[in-house]
C-alpha cells in the first residue's frame, strides 16, 4: 500500500503479512493479519503541518477497512517528531529495541499498534 499527498510531498509504504491472501477491487494486494510499515517520508518544507498524521490516520484506516488486525513500525530513537506522532497522535507502543537492525550504532525502536479499536 502506498499513499500520497499532494505532488509527491509526502509518502508511505507498507507490506502485510499473514495466512489467507485477499486482493481487494482496487487492486490492493493484502495478506490478513499484521502490517508492517516499510516508510513514511514528509518533505521537509511540509513538516508540521499535519500531513504525516494525515497520511497515517488514513492508511490505518484503509488497513483496518481490510481486517488488518496489527500494525509495526520501526523507527529510529533519535527521531522524536515521529516517535510524538506514532505514540501521542495515534497510538502506538513501543515494543522492542533493536540494536544494531542496520549496522552499527544504527538502532531502532519497534512499535506496535491494535487496530481493533481504531475509531
Amino acid at each position: 500500500m502506498t499513499g500520497a499527498i499532494g505532488k509527491e510531498k509526502a509518502s508511505l509504504s507498507m507490506k502485510t503479512s499473514g495466512c489467507t491472501n485477499v486482493t481487494t477491487g482496487r487492486g490492493l494486494n493484502f495478506l490478513s493479519g499484521k502490517a508492517y510499515l516499510i516508510g513514511v517520508s514528509i518533505a521537509k518544507e511540509r513538516r508540521g503541518q499535519g500531513l504525516g498524521t494525515l497520511l497515517m490516520q488514513t492508511s490505518l484506516q484503509a488497513l483496518q477497512q481490510e481486517n488488518i488486525a496489527e500494525v509495526e513500525l520501526s523507527v529510529t530513537p533519535e527521531n522524536k517528531g515521529a516517535i510524538k506522532v506514532y505514540a501521542g497522535k495515534l497510538g502506538f507502543v513501543a515494543k522492542d529495541t533493536k540494536i544494531d537492525e542496520y549496522g552499527p550504532v544504527e538502532n531502532r525502536l519497534v512499535m506496535m499498534l491494535s487496530l481493533d479499536n481504531l475509531t
